[in-house]
């Protein structure tokens, strides 16, 4: 009974550490990361975001340089008068001896009307502290007339304000030049990236009634990554493969129909930034959906398709560089399923070098399950893929 008693009394004593260290832990997060000030200056038709500014500024660590997410945008909203009714988001910066650090910014704070912000050392991703994402253009844009024309004009209560840094424009956005004389000047814009923020009636966020840009904040738009340049324009049902950093090979759906597609092989130079046609029909009149490209050398390719809703596929093989392609053919390898002798291996994996010749493993496609949908079909050529010889079952 003693030793029961002590169990339940060291139970209980734990839990409440546990809630009293996590209480603890939440207040002293409080106390060091958040800061409570006031939002002065709140008429942005006044002094645009002068207060806000001046806000962040009393977080003596704010980095001088800070930036948005054009995934999560900054969010100002407002009444007819310009008075601000709320402020919602996230900036963040670096700074030299802290790192990269974000501030959730919220007002009016829950329990008054103070603007909370709150720091953060975590999940700060570097990736968007460019030109293109600076809070800075923000300020500028607020501080114009036409937003307090726009504002009064209408016939709403109040006003949502996006900031997601600068984005690329179209002529469909309701465009205003704050820079320009005549305002109507969207058509020259047009496909160009500048630092812009977007005026929704609130609650609704489809389409803004105006977008505001000053032409002369210059902007670029922002480099891709090796991986965004080469996967861009990449579509649903088409695949590549690159064989170095520059030289890759697409195949491109051209055509579709009731889920067949029909394809044409393109190769880059490179790295993705341009694409030329090199074989405008490389499975030869026949479609389906693409399986694989592969390139073992600048001759040597070869290409799969599947076929028959997923029952069936057909192997490729070109080489001179993938001007020409021929149907490469394999010894059927059927397993007893059942009472029966079926042959279940249908996708071929593109082929890949090894000291003996080339390999090639054809696995059972989406809809195998013999062992688990795991056994493959071993494949082995000595003659560079013109011919090959089964050599085993193996799994995954």
């Amino acid at each position: 009974m003693f030793v029961l008693l002590s169990l339940i009394l060291g139970l209980e004593l734990s839990q409440s550490a546990t809630k009293i260290g996590t209480h603890l832990n939440y207040r002293v997060n409080r106390i060091v990361n958040v800061r409570g000030v006031e939002l002065k200056q709140k008429n942005v038709f006044q002094t645009g975001l002068d207060g806000l500014t001046a806000s962040l500024r009393k977080q003596t660590d704010v980095p001088v340089k800070l930036y948005v997410s054009p995934d999560a945008p900054l969010k100002v909203t407002i009444n007819r008068s310009g008075q601000i009714q709320a402020i919602t988001g996230y900036v963040f910066g670096h700074r030299k001896k802290g790192g990269n650090v974000s501030y959730l910014i919220n007002y009016p704070a829950a329990h008054g009307e103070k603007m909370t912000i709150e720091r953060s050392r975590t999940g700060v991703s570097a990736k968007n502290m460019r030109r293109q994402n600076l809070l800075a253009p923000f300020f500028k844009l607020m501080r114009t007339e036409q937003l307090a024309q726009t504002v009064t004009a209408q016939n709403y209560r109040s006003y949502d304000i996006f900031y997601g840094g600068a984005s690329e424009l179209n002529t469909e956005q309701s465009l205003v030049d704050l820079n320009a004389a005549d305002s109507d000047s969207s058509s020259s814009v047009s496909g160009n990236w500048q630092y812009n923020v977007a005026v929704y009636a609130e609650g609704q966020t489809d389409v803004p009634l105006v977008r505001f840009y000053d032409s002369a904040l210059k902007v670029s738009p922002p480099q891709k990554s090796a991986t965004e340049q080469r996967t861009a324009g990449l579509g649903q049902n088409e695949v590549q493969f690159f064989r170095n950093a520059h030289d890759g090979y697409r195949l491109k759906s051209v055509n579709a129909a009731l889920g067949t597609y029909y394809y044409e092989l393109r190769t880059t130079n490179n790295g993705g930034k341009n694409w030329q046609i090199l074989n405008d029909d490389p499975f030869h009149g026949e479609g389906g959906v693409a399986l694989a490209v592969k390139f073992l050398s600048p001759s040597l390719g070869f290409i799969g398709i599947m076929q028959n809703a997923g029952t069936s596929s057909k192997l490729y093989r070109t080489s001179d560089g993938g001007h020409t392609f021929k149907q490469v053919t394999y010894p059927v390898h059927k397993v007893k399923v059942g009472q029966e002798e079926t042959a279940i291996f249908i996708a071929p994996e593109m082929p890949v070098k090894t000291k003996n010749g080339l390999q090639m493993k054809v696995g059972q496609g989406e809809q195998g399950d013999y062992q688990g949908g795991r056994a493959q079909a071993v494949y082995r050529s000595t003659d560079q893929g013109e011919t090959w010889q089964f050599v085993k079952i193996s799994e995954k």
